[in-house]
């Protein structure tokens, strides 16, 4: 009796655990799995490595993904996180061949992050205002008996005392 008592902790915690960490993996993992399985021709994805494309055939264990304008990468199946947009859901089952051109959506595009401009508008700062130059000075000398502000030598400032 006294055994089963101590036992009842430890499959407690193994309950919780079960609960919250291990069931929720198993869905998500099962969630992932039937994603994979239903990839076809014409879906947009995200790859792990967060390359967006367009899957343009579809092989046992691999993908070709056109990421670019003729650019086209393999990929494993397993690599595939998001699926971004079903192109044909009014169609479903059908292939883009089987239907006619005026039933086949228009093609979609990649967009190309150079000409994008993502971040906020900055507003644009007002033209700076040129500094006056200083006035010219006259090519006559100084007499030397009045020194000019530049060459007097500064008073050194004191410090002032509290009472």
């Amino acid at each position: 009796m006294n055994q089963l008592i101590q036992g009842i902790p430890a499959v407690l915690i193994f309950i919780i655990f079960y609960v919250l960490f291990i069931r929720p993996q198993q869905k998500k993992a099962q969630a992932h799995r039937k994603m994979i399985e239903s990839l076809r021709r014409g879906d947009h994805i995200v790859t792990t490595g967060g390359i967006k494309g367009i899957i343009s055939k579809v092989e046992e264990n691999d993908l070709k993904v056109e990421i670019a304008p003729n650019t086209n990468i393999s990929l494993v199946r397993s690599m595939v996180t998001h699926v971004l947009a079903k192109p044909y859901p009014q169609n479903e089952g059908v292939s883009q061949l089987d239907l006619s051109p005026k039933q086949q959506p228009e093609k979609f595009s990649l967009p190309h992050t150079a000409t994008q401009n993502t971040g906020p508008k900055k507003k644009k700062k007002a033209p700076r205002k040129q500094k006056s130059s200083p006035p010219q000075q006259s090519a006559e000398p100084k007499p030397s008996s009045e020194k000019s502000p530049d060459t007097q030598p500064s008073k050194p400032k004191q410090a002032k005392e509290k009472p």
